[in-house]
């Protein structure tokens, strides 16, 4: 099995590369980085869409590179939250197609009426979490002494600023239309 995980590690020459790739996938799917250079960005925009089997594989590239030698060596930085928000913030940009034909989609189908904002504040930055951001923890620590329970409302990204780089929370969105293509050999 050492073998099997040896194979699956990258150097991070490599990871860099991927994530390369996997910013410019998502600067063609009209959700680039805010600092891509912009003749960069405009040799993007002249290649026009890109298959749907090459956005899954830049996903998938970023999870391999999220346990890459690459995020060790930010693991072990003093700028890891820095480095986990960017990794977060292309996982929301990789998704950001998928999330805007469901909420679409949903707002197609139900009433006007918008919910109000989730009031909690975040147990990370203290902010106010919209319904967009709504996310809740719950964390267990067995001290001895009995276990203590702390829970509430938290933000992904600030959660993931706090992870390690291998522990963040991957939060994919999937168009099962698009997946359903991709397994009946539709690229598009």
């Amino acid at each position: 099995m050492a073998d099997a995980e040896e194979a699956d590690f990258i150097e991070a020459d490599q990871a860099s590369r991927c994530l390369v790739v996997a910013e410019c996938v998502a600067a063609s799917s009209g959700h680039p980085h805010a600092d891509i250079p912009e003749e960069l960005a405009a040799t993007i925009a002249a290649l026009g869409p890109l298959p749907q089997s090459l956005v899954e594989s830049a996903r998938e590239a970023v999870s391999i590179v999220t346990t890459s030698e690459l995020a060790e060596l930010w693991a072990e930085s003093d700028d890891r939250a820095n480095w986990n928000g960017e990794i977060h913030n292309l996982i929301e940009r990789l998704n950001a197609p998928v999330l805007e034909r469901r909420k679409a989609a949903m707002e197609a189908s139900k009433p006007s009426d918008k919910p109000s904002p989730n009031p909690a504040p975040c147990m990370i930055c203290g902010e106010v979490i919209g319904m967009d951001d709504y996310s809740e923890i719950s964390i267990t620590i067995d001290s001895g002494y009995g276990p203590f329970r702390q829970g509430g409302c938290v933000h992904l990204a600030c959660l993931n600023r706090a992870l390690h780089p291998a522990f963040m929370i991957q939060n994919w969105q999937f168009d099962d239309a698009a997946l359903d293509g991709l397994a009946d050999g539709d690229p598009s």
